[in-house]
């Protein structure tokens, strides 16, 4: 079964080519950075190595690292809270770029827009979405299956469909080792409140500020490609803006009381404001049902301006819906006229049930034409995935308790700190026998990457490691009006490390550092 979506196979391939306006450097300017690099990778991640060795062994060079650091970050605003309020920290970052194969972050680019082009699909395939998270809904009841609810009533009950959407994804990937050399896997696919495109874009900045400081110019300038992340997703959110048609509205950020990760969310909307001309609001999923106004058009709006977009950076977890008035504020958005990032299908589209379904046998073909080269370049970063649903949880159960440390058992959460690993996976298993409870969570074939030492700094300390391991994941933005895709592109990337033997990736949790790609 196909969309209406699915001529972006012909109308959609003048999207792909990143060229054109301000996304007209993102592919070139990657691929310069790698080109530059050729023949030299070997010896750039030797002098990496040994830079890395050198701040773990000598303080007085460590403590040179963190004094720049702190001052460089601080006066470019790549923080994070502290415990008492208005104080602010270091952001969590690496001290060293991370050694990642080009081919493999060519890789990632390249395949983005296929990945927003699936998941645009998927979120318009009503029925399949309603059916493989069914049972996922019926045991995890209080989120994954209000979601379901609310999209069986946008979508079903009340028929409603967005002029104008956006989204805005990203992909995750960790290395895999294959025969042929290294190959990336996926970790998951981040349809709602993908994080630290604002902050990422700095880590180019400093590392090559570093260099200059400290490291008397070791790695050339072009040895770290540049990330437009900053960039690139507030000019996607401005050509959805622009599509929905009134200069004069704002973009709502539909933020979490408290928010942590507020600095990464401020650069994206200076750039909307200053580059742009774009007024935000920040709101909560309370402020939104209580200081927003829906008219008889089903416009929008707050203190008398239109909201022509809701980019949500909450809304990802149980936690954000705290009492009856945070749900109402969730369908408030949905039967309005404004653009919703991510709308309902799109959100549901990113459960990882989805991901699992997405790499059975024959399920891609679902989504494109048959022979279609966009099945084996999707097919292809697809890990391990297994389903617990009644005709499949014997086979699962017993793959995962023949070997514990090969697997990670993922509930339908986002976030962090999740994931059940080793024992942990064991006692939920066993105890899960005989039920239905493991139908809301997949098995995933646990990823191994290649290890680099690494000096990482947190809160104005440094911590080093010799064996730290890296994630890559890849901005994808879409835009669409009328069912017709206006914009399909790569957006930028983030690259998060951490030590090994660390589960959890997150970097607000404090278990994963922000990078940059050598």
């Amino acid at each position: 079964k196909m969309s209406t979506s699915q001529q972006a196979n012909n109308d959609g391939d003048n999207n792909n080519n990143n060229s054109g306006g301000l996304f007209g450097g993102i592919s070139s300017l990657v691929s310069w950075g790698y080109s530059m690099l050729q023949g030299e990778k070997k010896d750039l991640t030797t002098v990496r190595n040994e830079i890395a060795e050198r701040a773990r062994r000598d303080e007085k060079f460590a403590k040179s690292l963190v004094t720049f650091s702190v001052a460089w970050a601080s006066l470019n605003g790549m923080l994070l809270p502290n415990a008492p309020k208005y104080s602010t920290l270091v952001a969590p970052i690496s001290l060293v770029p991370f050694p990642f194969p080009r081919v493999c972050t060519h890789k990632a680019v390249d395949i983005s827009p296929l990945f927003n082009l699936l998941y645009l699909r998927v979120s318009e395939d009503y029925d399949w979405l309603q059916q493989t998270l069914a049972n996922a809904g019926k045991e995890d009841a209080d989120f994954t299956g209000r979601l379901l609810k609310l999209h069986q009533h946008v979508i079903s009950e009340l028929k409603l469909k967005k002029k104008h959407r956006l989204a805005i994804n990203r992909s995750d990937y960790m290395l895999h080792s294959t025969p042929e050399g290294f190959d990336i896997r996926q970790v998951e696919m981040n349809t709602i409140a993908a994080s630290f495109g604002g902050l990422s874009s700095k880590l180019q900045q400093i590392h090559n500020y570093l260099n200059d400081r400290v490291h008397s110019q070791a790695l050339t300038k072009e040895a770290i490609p540049m990330n437009l992340s900053a960039q690139n997703l507030p000019a996607t959110m401005a050509r959805a803006f622009h599509q929905f048609g009134d200069k004069e509205a704002v973009i709502v950020f539909v933020v979490q009381p408290g928010e942590k990760n507020f600095t990464d969310q401020y650069i994206l909307q200076q750039e909307l404001e200053t580059r742009h001309k774009i007024t935000t609001v920040r709101l909560s999923l309370a402020e939104i049902e209580d200081q927003t106004v829906v008219d008889e058009k089903s416009d929008i709006f707050i203190d008398n301006k239109k909201i022509a977009l809701f980019y949500m950076r909450s809304g990802y977890t149980p936690n954000d819906y705290p009492t009856e008035k945070e749900w109402s504020a969730r369908l408030k958005m949905e039967k309005s006229t404004a653009i919703v990032c991510p709308d309902i299908g799109t959100h549901l589209a990113g459960a990882k049930k989805v991901q699992q379904e997405l790499a059975r046998p024959g399920v891609l073909e679902r989504f494109f034409p048959e022979n279609d080269p966009a099945i084996a370049s999707l097919r292809s970063v697809f890990a391990g995935l297994y389903s617990f649903d009644k005709s499949d949880a014997e086979a699962t159960i017993n793959r995962a308790l023949s070997d514990p440390s090969k697997y990670v058992l993922k509930p339908q959460r986002e976030g962090g700190g999740n994931n059940l690993y080793d024992s942990e996976m064991v006692k939920m298993i066993e105890e899960s026998k005989g039920t239905t409870k493991l139908e809301a969570y997949i098995l995933m074939e646990r990823l191994f990457p290649p290890t680099a030492p690494s000096v990482m700094l947190r809160e104005s300390e440094i911590y080093s490691t010799e064996a730290a391991l890296a994630e890559f994941g890849a901005f994808g933005g879409l835009v669409i009006t009328d069912d017709k895709i206006v914009m399909n592109q790569y957006l930028g990337f983030i690259l998060r490390t951490k030590f090994s033997g660390i589960n959890d990736g997150g970097v607000v949790a404090g278990n994963a550092y922000l990078d940059a790609v050598l």
